[in-house]
């Protein structure tokens, strides 16, 4: 069958097409997509050439979507009209970067996940952004009354900032966008703000004793620099002052570098995060559909997918005021 998919065509170069699908075979679900969301650090590095292992143009990108069931091969257990969180399509006439930005998608069933009853599509396709996020709280170890922040007011940065205050710290999230810092502040009702003179005099003056867990969700290796910076001074001699916990959260194109002396002598902990487990997406699937968390309003705006290559030029701008968009296929 045919289905219209937003294509990467070439550095920089966003177009819509059409592609073809092979009917569901044992095991393997065919999808009628209703959202998929734009991640906007992955999607814009993999715009720009600059994503590891992708190197065949045109293709699909985009890892992120939610659709209907409407087709089941032999063995399957879900139903039509089920809706599922997916990954995007695994069968596709043209190469994938992970193929989510597609009006219908085949997947096998194990690799897609049941909506609990009561979510909302629209903000379930979020779902691997806050997965992404999850699986680094838990990586860092979070407890309760720990003092975090998260630098990089980015879709995973504010998903970051959401579970580590959900796991009891006390968080507080760091953005040279005035917008993006009022944005959290509102719609999260969490402590924001934009750093002063420094990111290392800002953390220092709101946590003199250094913080116990920084989140780096920037992908800048400047500002990976300064987070360092900001660690928690470790004293010789005997004593229990625990080392800051660094979460690289944010994705790099490639190699950087970190001071080793800095890090050498503050014994930083670095946690690199290496994307999601299965488990963390039923979990955050969970969290709401039990209404633990609410994080729809990271998606700044739903477009109809004939506007994709639009979305993608607003978000190469990098306006403070937009996080994310969602695409929306339902019309397709």
């Amino acid at each position: 069958m045919k289905a219209k998919a937003v294509l990467f065509v070439e550095p920089g170069k966003v177009s819509l097409g059409e592609v073809e699908l092979s009917a569901p075979e044992a095991g393997e679900v065919l999808l009628e997509v209703l959202y998929s969301c734009i991640s906007s650090g992955t999607d814009l590095r993999t715009l720009a050439g600059k994503q590891w292992g992708v190197d065949e143009w045109p293709f699909v990108p985009g890892y992120s979507q939610v659709g209907r069931v409407i087709q089941c091969g032999e063995g399957v257990s879900l139903e039509e009209g089920d809706l599922v969180f997916s990954g995007g399509t695994k069968k596709c006439s043209l190469p994938l970067a992970w193929g989510a930005h597609i009006s219908h998608a085949v997947s096998p069933e194990t690799h897609v996940f049941p909506l609990p009853e009561g979510v909302d599509p629209l903000e379930a396709s979020l779902a691997k952004l806050a997965a992404i996020s999850f699986h680094g709280s838990l990586m860092s170890r979070a407890q309760p009354g720990e003092q975090v922040f998260v630098v990089g007011l980015g879709p995973i940065g504010v998903l970051s900032a959401v579970f580590h205050r959900m796991a009891g710290c006390r968080v507080v999230g760091l953005d040279l966008s005035p917008e993006r810092v009022m944005f959290v502040q509102k719609a999260f009702d969490m402590e924001a703000r934009v750093p002063e003179e420094s990111l290392e005099t800002t953390i220092r003056q709101v946590c003199p004793g250094g913080p116990d867990i920084v989140v780096d969700s920037t992908g800048s290796e400047r500002v990976l620099a300064s987070c360092l910076a900001s660690a928690r001074t470790i004293p010789w001699g005997d004593h229990e002052v625990k080392s800051t916990r660094l979460v690289i959260q944010g994705s790099y194109p490639g190699a950087f570098s970190i001071d080793y002396p800095t890090a050498f002598y503050k014994e930083l902990e670095l946690i690199l995060p290496r994307d999601n487990l299965p488990r963390d997406l039923r979990k955050v699937l969970q969290f709401l559909g039990e209404q633990a968390i609410s994080i729809k309003p990271i998606i700044s705006q739903l477009v109809p997918y004939e506007e994709a290559p639009e979305a993608y030029r607003q978000l190469q701008a990098r306006k403070g005021d937009v996080l994310t968009m969602a695409l929306d296929w339902r019309k397709a």
